[in-house]
């Protein structure tokens, strides 16, 4: 089940948040930001650093690019 918003990342990152069955507090932890960081990123208020989104990437076992 893939949301509306997939084609931003903040649609790919719940998408793949959810493929592992983690919350955003989970996901935050695993990957050492505050889940309010994480719901920046997954609303597209923000974007994560390059180097988070590669840490991000290796947690949920995705690839980092579109």
């Amino acid at each position: 089940q893939h949301s509306d918003h997939a084609d931003t990342l903040g649609g790919r990152i719940v998408d793949a948040r959810d493929s592992q069955n983690l919350t955003t507090a989970q996901l935050a932890r695993r990957i050492g930001v505050k889940t309010e960081t994480v719901q920046g990123w997954e609303t597209d208020r923000s974007q994560p650093r390059s180097n988070r989104l590669l840490t991000q990437a290796r947690r949920l076992n995705v690839s980092p690019t579109l």
